[in-house]
């Protein structure tokens, strides 16, 4: 509950309302928002390892996927639980709670390296700097380069796979918040719900941009492949996806044109939806798919338990 959260978030900063006995020594990172986390119990019903080390070893299902995430995942929902997470965390992120944030998510040499990756040189053109910081951090580590390194282990198998990025123009909600395209953000697109409150308060192309989702999606699970010129028999032409704002092609991941990698930016606005090759070292603010100088940082990180009483490195 809220109400844990804050006694938890206030016995790890104060000794006068101490962390009561009765919780575990060890927890994850994200401790009190999120104190669980998965466990390997070598049953078939459970986990036998890893899902990145299953995967690699050949043990997952041989099928086509899709693999994407937000734009701006790190935002707003991610970032402003630092506050709760964190030992001395604040709500308006500064350079000292930054430095916390990363000593806590990482340890030693690793955070370190984090802070030369992610400046504030590189982010002087955001609202505010530490916070953006704190969220594309949060963004590659839990979401996007994470997505990349799935993506490899798939393709290393000779398996279709398609990656994304949702970076549809939220508006006024966008301007309002400072959240860009946050965790979540495209539920209301992918399941078409809300879509004409979204319209009112002045969402661009909400109807527009739930169809592309819809018809990608459908082509996919119809003919295991979101192009159309893998749908078009007329068996297993999708109804209404012939649209123009659609992408002429969504190539795999691994095609030959790409590299790195490509992606698929998932937008109506600018160049509309197209796909892009991922990128050695590009920086902020063109980091719609984080750079691979960054997703290779998180590659070779461990992000381990530790304990809920632990206080952050100085």
């Amino acid at each position: 509950s809220f109400e844990q959260w804050g006694e938890d978030m206030v016995g790890r900063d104060t000794p006068l309302m101490p962390i009561p006995k009765d919780v575990p020594q060890h927890g994850s990172s994200l401790f009190p928002v999120m104190p669980y986390g998965p466990v390997i119990d070598k049953s078939q019903a459970g986990l036998m390892d890893t899902p990145i080390a299953l995967v690699s070893n050949g043990n997952a299902s041989k099928v086509p996927i899709i693999i994407g995430a937000n734009k701006n995942g790190g935002n707003l929902l991610l970032e402003s639980l630092t506050p709760f997470v964190v030992p001395g965390g604040k709500f308006s992120a500064n350079n000292k709670s930054l430095t916390r944030s990363i000593h806590w998510l990482v340890n030693g040499d690793d955070a370190r390296r984090a802070l030369n990756l992610y400046t504030e040189k590189e982010y002087q053109q955001a609202w505010n700097p530490d916070e953006q910081i704190i969220a594309d951090l949060l963004r590659d580590c839990v979401f996007q380069c994470s997505d990349r390194r799935m993506a490899r282990a798939w393709t290393l198998r000779g398996l279709p796979t398609f990656l994304y990025t949702f970076s549809f123009d939220l508006g006024p909600l966008d301007r309002l918040f400072h959240g860009g395209d946050f965790h979540a953000s495209e539920l209301p697109f992918v399941f078409k719900t809300y879509l004409s409150e979204l319209s009112l308060v002045g969402v661009p192309h909400p109807k527009r941009t739930s169809n592309i989702i819809s018809c990608l999606w459908a082509r996919f699970v119809h003919c295991h492949d979101p192009n159309l010129e893998q749908c078009k028999t007329e068996t297993s032409l999708v109804p209404g996806c012939e649209s123009s704002d659609l992408p002429s092609h969504w190539p795999r991941f691994d095609d030959d044109a790409y590299p790195n990698g490509a992606y698929l930016s998932m937008k109506i606005s600018g160049e509309g939806v197209q796909a892009h090759p991922l990128r050695a070292n590009n920086t902020y603010p063109d980091n719609e798919f984080p750079s691979g100088t960054k997703c290779d940082f998180w590659d070779s990180v461990n992000l381990s338990w530790h304990s809920p009483r632990q206080k952050p490195e100085k």
